[in-house]
């Protein structure tokens, strides 16, 4: 369960049972233990949220045969060296493996569909193969890695490519020529231009764009970002640690902010008109503006 051995500070290992039946590890079930080595059991089908996050003595995983999913954070700031994803997986989530600095190699299973945002963000990585089944590479995916070289097979079928995933101009790549144009453009155009138009706004550098696509940001730092909303987010839920600009995509279905989100942010942008209920619009700490592209009438938004 979640948080069942989380904080066990002298927690240096764990045996599961021969021929286990244990079918998921929730969410920070072991997280900021020090925990040095681990083997996963067969059975295991999904890591939850951090459940390994802040192992700062965790060096080596194996994972079992049957893992589908390893979720948000699931190992993040660890010391793992070396990682190899089952055939079994299929979404490798949020942070998954961010900001895990000793981590020089990665082999990915032929199954994996989704590298979701940040996933390997600030590793040591310097080629990747991508499996032909990924779809997608979510924002920042490799950012702030060694990454070097990134190779597609002749039959992949990648479809978006998120801002920042890997820099393009230090990344030697190869791939089929009818994915180069999805590499080369998807949402990097037009992310650098949300980037520099607000950059243009307020007069200051904007240093990156995060994509909050569970509500949740994650180690932000101290330096200036926006924190881009998808129109299908409905739930804004965590705290905002740190100053930034918020974007709302056109469309948006927020239903909730928790009382505590945007407590710190500098200001909230709107891409055309979005679909909240009054009580959204009386939990924002400050009156949105509309930004381009504008698709809508001028409306006052606050008034809508």
């Amino acid at each position: 369960g979640a948080h069942c051995f989380a904080q066990c500070r002298k927690l240096r290992f764990v045996t599961f049972g021969q021929g286990s039946k244990l079918e998921r590890i929730s969410d920070m079930a072991f997280a900021s233990s020090d925990i040095e080595s681990l083997k996963i059991p067969d059975s295991v089908v999904e890591l939850g949220e951090r459940c390994f996050a802040e192992c700062t003595s965790l060096r080596r995983v194996t994972f079992g045969t049957d893992l589908e999913c390893i979720r948000n954070g699931a190992f993040y700031k660890t010391r793992i060296e070396e990682v190899s994803i089952p055939d079994s997986v299929r979404v490798l989530g949020d942070h998954c493996f961010a900001a895990c600095y000793s981590l020089r190699r990665v082999t990915f299973g032929l199954g994996l569909e989704c590298i979701m945002n940040d996933a390997f963000c600030k590793t040591g990585i310097e080629e990747v193969n991508i499996p032909d089944g990924v779809v997608e590479l979510g924002v920042r995916c490799f950012d702030g890695t060694s990454l070097r070289s990134i190779t597609f097979g002749i039959g992949s079928r990648l479809e978006y490519v998120g801002a920042e995933a890997f820099s393009t101009e230090e990344v030697t790549i190869s791939a089929p020529d009818n994915i180069l144009d999805i590499i080369q453009h998807s949402d990097l155009v037009r992310y650098n231009n949300l980037r520099q138009h607000i950059s243009a706004l307020t007069g200051m550098p904007i240093d990156s764009i995060h994509v909050s696509n569970d509500g949740y940001t994650w180690d932000l730092g101290d330096s200036n970002c926006v924190i881009l909303v998808p129109a299908n987010l409905s739930n804004m839920h965590d705290i905002f640690q740190w100053p930034a600009w918020i974007v709302f995509e056109e469309g948006s279905q927020l239903q909730s902010v928790d009382k505590f989100t945007c407590r710190l942010v500098k200001q909230i942008y709107l891409l055309g008109r979005p679909n909240w209920p009054q009580e959204v619009w009386d939990q924002l700490p400050v009156k949105p503006i509309k930004l381009y592209p504008d698709t809508t009438p001028d409306v006052d938004a606050a008034s809508e």
